[in-house]
């Protein structure tokens, strides 16, 4: 799977990110799929179809006449020496990350994020790199990562943009204010000083909790069902007994019945929707008053339970709740025929959030 973002807006920058998807993706599968026909491969050779890989998407992107895009990819296979077990083979170039959810501990790791080495700590908001007409006809791959991770069943590789992966930085929701290797305080009063490290963390962190809960949900849901399930088998039960009367009151008993089983259908169905739309009102008031505190950590929780669906909704939604009030500003603003964007810009710079291309792919292992 593979994902890319077009740097700045327009055909151009798009045509970039599907050209480099797309020539991503042929070559994996022409490699893997068609040449290797589902033998064993080692991950020596895995990595070196990975290169090529990306030697092949920024061919694309220079004959679709793109400008430049970010482009991040993975492959998970499955190990041959140990049953049940997969790796992920993942390359980043530019700030679109990899990530896993770990479903046994309920943890989110970013698979090529690049630890503290010599005291360097990596900014996740300042990060070069692309694909496209960089540096004349080449790419720049001054920050290209590859990793390699292992996998149990039911964990779950995703791929964001950055404009996922930021909307989840403290800096970016005000939440705290950025320091850099060396400062003391905090340039804003009121306002934690952090580091990128601890950003990144604190990011991690929300990001699995976001996670948990859309877990939590899809387990109440699933309880849900099995429930009505059992008592809708009850109704037909006591259908079928009624057969065994005299015809006048057996039919007296199955109308009843049928009304009452169709009464329970509609209350069913009715809080079947009611959950599918999400919270009430007030709780979704309260929701909106809380969109930039960190999501908690949820005890009795199954990570297994998590859908590649089920993820990809959850970062979606927690992104759009975050940069609701920006949106709410241009909409507003747009809709009485005054500011644009570039006039709103120091308005919206004072709001949480961030507003970019929110793109997620997700695959669920096993």
């Amino acid at each position: 799977m593979a994902l890319a973002d077009g740097v700045n807006w327009g055909e151009r920058p798009r045509a970039a990110a599907r050209g480099a998807v797309h020539g991503f993706l042929a070559h994996v599968h022409q490699e893997l799929a068609v040449k290797q026909g589902g033998k064993a491969i080692s991950s020596d050779a895995a990595f070196a179809i990975l290169q090529g890989a990306v030697q092949a998407a920024q061919a694309q992107v220079l004959a679709a006449d793109g400008t430049l895009t970010t482009l991040v990819g993975a492959v998970v296979l499955q190990q041959r020496m140990r049953s049940g077990k997969h790796c992920c083979l993942s390359v980043v170039i530019g700030d679109s990350p990899s990530y896993v959810w770990r479903a046994a501990a309920r943890e989110v790791e970013e698979l090529n994020y690049q630890p503290p080495l010599h005291g360097f700590h990596r900014d996740p908001r300042i990060c070069p790199g692309c694909l496209g007409y960089a540096l004349g006809d080449a790419p720049d791959l001054s920050n290209i990562s590859y990793s390699v991770t292992s996998l149990d069943k039911g964990d779950v590789v995703f791929l964001a943009s950055d404009g996922i992966a930021d909307n989840f930085d403290p800096v970016v929701r005000k939440q705290a204010s950025s320091r850099a290797i060396g400062e003391g305080s905090s340039r804003q009063p009121g306002v934690n000083a952090l580091s990128p490290a601890k950003c990144h963390n604190i990011a991690l962190v929300d990001m699995a909790g976001v996670l948990k809960e859309a877990c939590r949900k899809l387990q109440q849901g699933r309880r849900s069902l099995s429930g009505s399930s059992k008592q809708r088998q009850v109704v037909q039960e006591h259908l079928q007994a009624a057969a065994g009367c005299g015809e006048q009151q057996a039919a007296q008993q199955q109308l009843q019945q049928q009304r009452e089983a169709t009464a329970y259908v509609q209350q069913q169905l009715q809080q079947l929707e009611q959950q599918a739309a999400g919270l009430t009102q007030k709780q979704q008031q309260q929701q909106q008053q809380q969109r930039n505190i960190s999501p908690p950590l949820l005890e009795g929780v199954d990570g297994r339970c998590l859908t590649a669906q089920g993820a990809v909704h959850a970062l979606l939604s927690f992104v759009e709740r975050g940069t609701a009030a920006q949106r709410q500003v241009l909409e507003q603003a747009s809709a009485d025929g005054g500011k644009g964007p570039e006039e709103l810009g120091d308005l919206i710079a004072n709001l949480p959030g961030k507003m970019d291309h929110a793109s997620v792919v997700a695959y669920k292992v096993g």
